[in-house]
């Protein structure tokens, strides 16, 4: 495969689906449909943060390159030997700059991830797994862009970050194998609906949308309609304690923070809090059909 511009890369990027088998991204999708749309918009969301500052670190790498080749040239006046070197550890310090709101914002998206995985070993390995998928291809492309600078600290730096990536992803490639060894050996069969006890995934339910969650409870007992309700009504009561826990933290770290550092907060606590409550909103949607 040639080196790609990222410009060029985007288009070519791989889908979802790719590297996991059929059988297994289906079986995915049709227990946890919802959280898995939400792990592949946070897959996007990493590409697009990792590719915006990709196209700033190829660009101000050849722009460094060339003031270098001119300062070694011993071609240019002394004053434009000053202004090149200026130039350079000017950029090099806006990179820093760019760097460090990528990582945070890395940090955000893969907090924001575990939150939605926590408690589900499939999805966590779903998860892993597809992130490690993100990340090789943006070390590959990153690397074979070095290869075309002067400066082989960056190529060799690239060589490793790429090599690691790869290690990273036959590692988590492991868990979906299992996952896919568990669904040929034990196929999963339709929840037997009993009436001494409620035998269900209860964030499955909560992400359902209504039309599945109608069809879900059609031959509930009405033992088992007031046990779920009272998992719901239960479940809704911790994420509103939750919310509120993280809103007075969120105001106590704004109270003590500088306006510089209010981003990052905000950064930090906003997608969970959006998060919990649109869960609660799923939750309280589900509790009014089951009045009705």
């Amino acid at each position: 495969m040639g080196t790609l511009k990222f410009s060029q890369w985007e288009s070519k990027y791989y889908s979802v689906e790719e590297s996991i088998e059929t059988d297994v991204y289906n079986w995915l999708s049709k227990n946890f449909g919802g959280r898995i749309s939400k792990i592949d918009g946070l897959i996007s969301d990493l590409v697009r943060e990792e590719k915006n500052y990709a196209k700033e670190w190829e660009s101000t790498q050849h722009e460094i390159s060339s003031m270098k080749d001119q300062i070694k040239s011993g071609e240019i006046s002394s004053e434009e030997d000053e202004d090149f070197r200026t130039k350079i550890r000017q950029k090099e310090e806006q990179m820093k700059v760019l760097n460090r709101k990528r990582i945070q914002k890395i940090r955000s998206l893969s907090d924001e991830a575990e939150t939605i995985v926590e408690g589900n070993p499939r999805l966590s390995k779903y998860w892993n797994v597809k992130k490690a998928e993100a990340e090789l291809a943006i070390a590959e492309n990153l690397y074979r862009i070095s290869k075309s600078l002067p400066d082989q600290k960056i190529e060799d730096q690239f060589y490793k970050s790429y090599k690691e990536a790869q290690e990273r992803l036959t590692l988590k490639r492991k868990g979906i194998e299992s996952i896919s060894k568990e669904i040929k050996e034990k196929p999963v069969q339709k929840k037997e609906k009993i009436t001494k006890k409620l035998d269900v995934d209860l964030d499955d339910i909560i992400y359902m949308n209504i039309y599945d969650f109608k069809n879900e409870i059609s031959d509930y007992t009405p033992y088992q309609i007031k046990e779920l309700k009272k998992e719901l009504v239960n479940k809704k009561n911790e994420a509103l304690n939750y919310n509120r826990y993280l809103q007075r933290e969120k105001r106590k770290e704004l109270d003590n923070s500088s306006s510089s550092e209010k981003g990052v907060i905000y950064s930090k606590y906003n997608p969970k809090i959006s998060e919990i409550g649109e869960t609660i909103d799923r939750i309280r949607q589900k509790i009014r059909h089951l009045d009705e």
